[in-house]
């Protein structure tokens, strides 16, 4: 590798032990640099790499970093949990080194927390600021350290070597292509002399055919991202190896007619083996209403059954009243089309136009079965307990269940009281862990996320209202201080709160149970047996009342049963109780003892009587009915054929189906029902998801597509992803929190605050080689900052001396504070170790570690500064960095970025990618992977830890379980890291691994809450000069950098369509205004429109000159935690990459590196990680021999489309 040239910076040769804690910087001692002549004129490449031969030879040890390390142990397979940048990283540095390696992510896209996704109406919706601080081309290289013999002459000597060397570089790069071509130059008619190898390759005729199709994409406005669509793959592919003289491209009316219909029949070909499953297998049709961006209300039509859900049709209701006889229509239209002997049953809401559209289709189709969407039934379940009505026909349970919602109000009482107020606030952190607080928007099930928040947090609320914080703050309102305080140190109030959490926790399991498209039609009928069961078995046991004894009776448990059995009875249907009478299981002996009260379903009243309806309908022949209720009774009595040993004993132990197909074949109309009825779904979950993709197609900006043809694109659309791969497991853990099921990186998030330290390699730079250096957008190296009234100030880092005097001149000549402020500022860095770090930057890291355990608040006020200061210059970048303010921010971290500035340039210029992350960052990563012959499984997502533990109390893994969908599997390799996040990684380990202090350290890790809200405007919000400007929408306009303010909520936000243009901004659409709401703890209880309402408003306060324009899209993203929480005596809990564990590896940006929890970080850690796989390579291979070696994984590819 050659040696890269800007040096003031280089790698360090620190061991395998010290790489995480003991990253420094060294510059080229001043000796050497004195044998350099710079003289920019005669530079050239060959004279440079030279003299940095003969340096390289001559330098003291430990001057340059050593040549590349070249693995030459034996070939591991690796098994990385999490897609992330922490696993992609790892992934990158192990294919390098020749390893092979499999990535399981639980999600359908990569990136983990660096990604976003597109709303209904089309709209990239981000979870955070794209920001990438300082030099981020670097992304997968080691950390750095500082020499302590450089001096200011070195550093110029070496900037203009620097400079000398970037323009040579340039001069040497293959030229751009010109566009357009000669003019007036045909091809075909110009004559040219070709060298052989041009004649033989066509090099002049490729080159015009490339300026052709790129002046497409520019003229017509085309995103870069389709030149990864395979079929413009395709096309080109079949041009060039088909000779077709004269060929001309379809047109305009072909593309949207015939070409159309013509795709579409070859969908609907492709799709020939999924209708032909549903003979045999049966299917369930699903329907769920929405308007589209025009506000025109649509009618979705999915078919679902066990090869996933295909999208029928969407109907333009417009004008039209949605009442039964329209919906049956529609359904009947719908049956028609996929043969209304295939269909089981119609599953929408619970409202009464279409359960009366229900009722009118089984009058004409008996055989097809109305059924209401189990999680809607059980939502209106738990509204009618928590929030009863006060009516005279209510009378009982609102004397019964008002007290849940006092309770209810009581709980909100305290958690606004805390929230809303910046000193209460200010105490509570002291003593709680906020996202406990957090609720996520939900429908009827807010007050059960809230209650069990509160009380997961109740010793640490009860400790903050008897401290001294507490008492000797005097607040105005003494009342609501007093009923708070009351209320927290009320057992009995907690009593009430456990007592609601305990008798409302079945009725809550069942609602993620149910909410999935996963076959649960059999399961409902017991699970709501089994949930009553429960309820009353909870609220018997705080009545102290025998539930043996049938004499006792609970008034308030009558109320409840009474709700649910009401609400069973609106949701339960004939086909539930035919369902649960097929499920082999029920009639188990295993199943019948675990329950003395539990009988068969042949033996219960309600499901026989519901059966034999069923047994009518479905078979009105009299002979097939004959025979199939003795085929029923031959079952249910486990005689004639099903009277075999096997069968028996499989009862209880078999999937349901997989029993069927193989002890069923001598009962044919009961085996070939229960192989339909058992492999369909009972909540329309699948229908309300499919209406992202037609909002794709049929966005604003295409609005004038006619409802057919929208309807066709939307039928090609997701059909062909359905043909693509397999159905997604994501929804099948529904949770009610708002968190996500498996890891933090599940949900999306993308970081925006990113910090670097690395130079970049000149001549063989990763990030360059997997392609997305070039998707970066550098920013002027100015940070500004918007005040209240449109005041615009900046810390300017634009100076010639660049570092340190840019910074030091920065700070000095900013004009958001004052002459004091500044002094005492200036005066606080220099007694920092900051100043330090200049002569003996190894004793200045030393001591900002050791600052860890105090708030950068704290340090900074005690060194001189003042409190305006950080309140309007430093908690704004505090929050952009870690989301919480200075006085909740260790000093270690805020300093170690103020040293970076101190020594690097570039540390403090901004850089954005282009737009959407998941297009400019993660696609190239992962066609980089791929390319190395790395393996991704979207979907499959890690359940569990496999390990073992030897006789010598060693600890090792010994398989991962993962599972998608209903298919689940070990995954067996030589080493294995978990590349998670902190929420992640604590549900994945296993409880006994807290034993060791390295583990436990963990879960004293705590994540933070963010809230990140998106405006779009009619206009250009931050254009503060010109009014007339910022009122057209033929250009953009405004600050082109991101933003700071310390006079709104949200202390950094940023202009999209500005500084990210590719994605975000849209022709005739102004400002897409991005900000991140932090502390984000206020604002997590809230409702989107309240969220929008206030900063809409806060928007204007600091930017009055956006008076009059409007809000035309808005959108809100909720996190209950996203980065670990970096507050003071946090750090030494962060574990190591390497773990007690032999073969168990962690990777992630809480993990031990010198720099903040981000988005560097996690690739270094990954980095770290796969080091640590090399360096124990004979040892991981010699233990999985000792295992028994590896069993097929069974991988499959991966498709992208």
């Amino acid at each position: 590798m050659a040696t890269s040239l800007t040096s003031s910076l280089c790698f360090p040769t620190s061991a395998a032990g010290t790489r995480n804690s003991d990253t420094f910087l060294r510059c080229k001692r001043s000796h050497q640099l004195t044998r350099l002549k710079v003289r920019k004129s005669v530079v050239i490449r060959s004279d440079l790499d030279s003299h940095v031969s003969d340096m390289r030879t001559n330098a003291p040890k430990g001057l340059f970093p050593p040549e590349p390390k070249h693995y030459q142990g034996p070939k591991l397979k690796v098994a990385i949990i999490g897609a992330g940048l922490a696993g992609m990283s790892a992934a990158v540095e192990l294919l390098d080194q020749g390893h092979e390696v499999d990535i399981y992510e639980s999600r359908t896209i990569i990136g983990g927390k660096v990604g976003s996704f597109v709303d209904k109406a089309g709209n990239h919706i981000e979870m955070g600021l794209h920001v990438f601080f300082g030099c981020y081309n670097n992304l997968f290289r080691q950390g750095i350290a500082i020499c302590k013999n450089t001096t200011m002459g070195d550093r110029v000597a070496m900037k203009k070597i620097e400079d000398a060397y970037e323009e040579k570089k340039s001069e040497s790069k293959p030229k751009e292509v010109r566009l357009p071509c000669e003019a007036g130059v045909d091809l075909k008619k110009r004559k040219t002399s070709f060298n052989p190898i041009q004649k033989s390759f066509g090099v002049e005729i490729r080159d015009q055919l490339d300026q052709e199709i790129a002046r497409m994409f520019y003229t017509a406005g085309l995103p870069f991202n389709l030149a990864r669509n395979p079929h413009y793959y395709r096309a080109f592919q079949f041009a060039a190896d088909n000779k077709i003289d004269g060929y001309v491209p379809p047109g305009y009316n072909k593309l949207r007619t015939t070409l159309l219909q013509k795709e579409k029949e070859h969908v609907h070909k492709l799709l020939e083996p999924v209708r032909f499953s549903w003979k045999e297998n049966g299917v369930s049709i699903v329907t769920d209403g929405w308007s589209d961006p025009t506000r025109k209300p649509l009618i979705n039509f999915m078919a679902t059954s066990g090869s996933g859900p295909m999208f029928l049709k969407a109907v333009n209701c417009f004008g039209v009243e949605k009442n039964r006889f329209f919906i049956s229509d529609l359904m009947e239209e719908v049956i028609n089309q996929i043969g209304h002997e295939n269909v089981v049953q119609i599953i929408t809401d619970n409202a009464a136009n279409c359960k009366a559209a229900g009722e009118i289709i089984h009058s004409k189709f008996p055989h097809i079965y109305w059924t209401p969407c189990v999680v809607h039934t059980l939502n209106l379940a738990l509204k009618n307990i928590c929030q009863p009505r006060n009516c005279e026909t209510n009378e009982m349970t609102y004397s019964e269940c008002n007290w849940i919602n006092e309770v209810q109000i009581d709980a909100f009482a305290i958690k606004n009281f805390i929230m809303n107020h910046n000193m209460r606030l200010s105490i509570f952190t002291k003593f709680v862990p906020l996202k406990l607080l957090s609720v996520a928007e939900t429908r009827f099930a807010s007050i059960i996320i809230m209650l069990k928040r509160l009380k997961l947090i109740r010793r640490s609320l009860q400790e903050m209202v008897i401290s001294d914080q507490w008492s000797s703050y005097r607040d105005h309102d003494t009342v609501k201080a007093s009923f708070v305080k009351d209320k927290i140190l009320d057992d009995d109030w907690w009593d009430q709160v456990s007592y609601i959490l305990s008798f409302t926790g079945p009725i809550y399991d069942m609602i993620r149970a149910c909410d999935t498209d996963k076959p649960c039609l059999h399961l409902v009928y017991e699970m709501w047996d089994s949930m009553i069961e429960k309820v009353k078995a909870e609220i018997f046991k705080k009545e102290n009342r025998d539930l043996s004894d049938p004499t006792q009776r609970s008034i308030f448990f009558d109320v409840v049963n009474k709700i649910l059995q009401d609400r069973w009875a609106k949701n339960n249907t004939p086909l539930h109780c035919l369902a649960h009478s097929l499920n082999p299981r029920y009639y188990s002996e295993s199943w019948l003892n675990e329950n003395k009260e539990r009988v068969a379903p042949h033996k219960d009243g309600e499901i026989s009587e519901e059966r034999g309806k069923c047994f009518l309908e479905l078979f009105p022949d009299d002979d097939d009915h004959t025979k199939v209720l003795n085929e029923y009774a031959w079952f249910s009595m486990k005689s004639g054929p099903f009277g075999d040993l096997t069968s028996i004993t499989k009862m209880d132990t078999m999937e349901p189906k997989n029993w069927w197909v193989n002890f069923g074949a001598q009962a044919p109309l009961l085996q070939t029902l229960a192989l339909r009825l058992l492999g369909q779904p009972t909540s329309s979950s699948c229908a309300e998801r499919n209406w992202s993709t037609y909002a794709f197609i049929h966005s604003l900006r295409r609005s004038n597509l006619t409802t057919s043809r929208a309807e066709d694109l939307v039928y090609i659309h997701n059909n062909l992803r359905l043909l693509s791969r397999a159905p997604s497991d994501d929804v099948k853990m529904w949770d009610l929190g708002g968190d996500a099921h498996d890891s933090m990186e599940d949900v999306g998030y993308l970081e925006f605050a990113e910090l670097s330290l690395d130079d970049p390699d000149l001549e063989n730079e990763l990030i360059s080689e997997v392609g997305a250096d070039k998707n970066l957008l550098v920013k002027d190296h100015t940070h500004t900052f918007v005040n209240k009234g449109g005041e615009v100030s900046e810390i300017d880092f634009r100076f010639p001396g660049g570092a340190p005097l840019h910074g030091v001149n920065a700070f000095l000549t900013t004009n958001q504070l004052k002459t004091y402020d500044k002094a005492r500022t200036a005066m606080a860095f220099a007694l920092s170790p900051i100043a330090r770090g200049l002569v003996d930057p190894d004793g200045a890291m030393t001591e900002i570690r050791n600052l860890d355990n105090i708030s950068f608040s704290e340090w900074f006020m005690s060194k001189g500064g003042t409190r305006t200061t950080i309140e309007r210059l430093w908690n704004p970048v505090s929050c952009a960095l870690g989301f919480v303010d200075c006085d909740n921010l260790s000093a270690r971290c805020m300093l170690t970025i103020f040293a970076l500035i101190a020594i690097k340039t570039e540390s403090s210029l901004l850089r954005m990618l282009k737009g959407s992350p998941n297009a400019y960052l993660n696609a190239p990563i992962r066609d980089y992977i791929i390319q190395k012959g790395g393996r991704f499984h979207l979907r499959w997502g890690c359940r569990e830890i496999q390990y073992e533990k030897s006789a010598n109390g060693d600890t090792y893994v010994t398989g991962l379980a993962v599972s998608k969908a209903t298919q689940k599997k070990t995954v067996k390799a030589d080493a294995y890291i978990a590349a998670c996040d902190i929420p992640g990684i604590k549900r994945l380990l296993p409880s006994s691994w807290r034993e060791w202090e390295f583990f436990d350290n963990i879960y004293k890790l705590v994540g933070v809450p963010i809230v990140t809200v998106q405006l779009r405007y009619n206009g250009w919000v931050t254009e503060l000069q010109d009014l007339e400007k910022s009122r057209q929408l033929r250009q953009a306009a405004g600050l082109d950098n991101l933003l700071y303010t310390p006079d709104a909520d949200f202390s950094c936000f940023v202009d999209l369509a500005l500084a990210s243009p590719e994605d975000y901004y849209i022709e005739g659409q102004g400002s897409l205004l991005q900000c991140i709401l932090t502390p984000g703890d206020p604002y997590m209880p809230l409702p989107s429109d309240e969220i929008i309402r206030r900063v809409s408003k806060q928007v204007l306060d600091i930017f009055p000159s956006a008076q009059g324009l409007e809000v035309t899209w808005s959108n809100v993203v909720k996190l209950g935690q996203s980065l670990y929480r970096e507050g003071p005596g946090k750090d030494p809990f962060r574990p190591d990459q390497k773990t007690p564990v032999k073969n168990f590896f962690l990777a992630g940006s809480y993990t031990k590196q010198d720099y903040i929890d981000s988005m560097e970080g996690a690739t270094l850690s990954g980095r770290h990680a796969s080091e640590f796989i090399c360096d124990a390579g004979e040892e991981l291979a010699a233990l999985t021999k000792q295992l028994g070696g590896i069993q097929s994984i069974g991988v499959e590819e991966m498709s992208f489309v």
